[in-house]
């Protein structure tokens, strides 16, 4: 059964940084990168859409989480899209298969964009042999992983749970707290052949986490430490394929296209900012709320007094007089608009 999307494009592409900067609209590579996340954020049957470039690289990670198979495929043949692919042509291309994930959470992505005192997206990709089915009984009763749910081990497991209670006790032992800030994090297998053989010619299948990380020094330290050790070195065992990991800070649009790659929110509103300049948000909030309608009473009795004294001003104006044109008796100018008659 599918998650919330039909599913989750996940594309890797390299790009030339000699013709600029992916963030500069201003340089070649900039505004092919603007029109690219913009044709994609404002398809209709895009839900949302990610990008970050890969932590010491020249590739970007493009994440779209796509509404219907169906539109997939149309964009994939789109005009829109060949003009992408056109504008691309020296300066962007498509380093490696992009791989389709079944998501199962409201989300498949996280927002973590430079900058903003949070660590990279640590993408773990781990790749399995053609004959491995993930929903097949595990042959071995339980590899020493712990069933996650309940206690002892339940025989059958099948090889994705198996997988993913392995998976779970490594998060748990190693990962949380000190790897990654908090508890969340997100995975997805590839998108099953049966369901859509064309859409996936991948070897084998492939499972993705990923996470909020503290640092790319602190998740290499730990990944390294565990790969000989229960349960890291079962999950290696399996994905013969092997493992891949990358860190990425991601924007994600879920606000529509706002004029710039790296703009994915609104403005916040005049007393969030207001209260960032008091003494770095130390003020507290209910103060700040006060100020700002204060400051917008006092405006607002200001453009009245205007207003009242504008009106004052003109009533008290002296009348323009005029003599009649004996040749336009009616008063009108010679733009035809009526004009002030002549007053005695």
């Amino acid at each position: 059964m599918m998650g919330l999307y039909a599913f989750t494009e996940f594309k890797t592409l390299s790009f030339d940084a000699k013709s600029g900067d992916l963030e500069d609209a201003t340089s070649p590579l900039g505004s092919v990168w603007a029109d690219t996340i913009k044709t994609y954020v404002e398809y209709e049957h895009i839900a949302s859409v990610s990008w970050g470039v890969i932590h010491d690289s020249s590739r970007v990670k493009l994440i779209i989480d796509w509404s219907t198979q169906e539109a997939f495929l149309a964009f994939e043949t789109s005009t829109e899209f060949r003009t992408l692919k056109n504008a691309w042509d020296g300066i962007i291309s498509i380093s490696s298969q992009p791989i389709l994930y079944d998501y199962h959470w409201p989300k498949s992505g996280f927002h973590s964009p430079p900058h903003e005192g949070y660590g990279p997206i640590a993408i773990l990709t781990f790749k399995f042999p053609p004959d491995y089915d993930p929903n097949s009984i595990s042959q071995d009763v339980d590899h020493g992983i712990p069933e996650t749910r309940g206690e002892g081990t339940s025989i059958p497991r099948t090889n994705r749970r198996l997988w993913n209670d392995a998976l779970w006790h490594l998060w748990l032992r190693h990962f949380v707290d000190k790897v990654s800030p908090n508890e969340l994090w997100l995975e997805a297998w590839s998108v099953d052949k049966q369901i859509s053989v064309e859409m996936n010619t991948l070897p084998g299948p492939i499972f993705c986490a990923s996470f909020l990380s503290r640092s790319v020094e602190v998740a290499n330290k730990v990944l390294e430490e565990q790969k000989t050790k229960l349960p890291m070195s079962f999950l290696l065992s399996t994905a013969t394929g092997g493992l891949q990991v990358e860190f990425a800070h991601m924007r994600r649009f879920n606000e529509g296209w706002l004029g710039s790659v790296t703009r994915t929110r609104p403005d916040p509103p005049e007393w969030f900012q207001l209260w960032r300049e008091r003494v770095d948000g130390n003020m507290p909030r209910g103060d700040v709320v006060h100020e700002y309608y204060d400051k917008q009473l006092r405006d607002k009795n200001v453009l009245e007094t205007k207003s009242e004294t504008d009106s004052l001003n003109k009533r008290d104006e002296p009348q323009n007089t005029s003599t009649v044109d004996s040749a336009n008796p009616h008063g009108f100018t010679l733009h035809g608009l009526p004009s002030r008659p002549h007053q005695e």
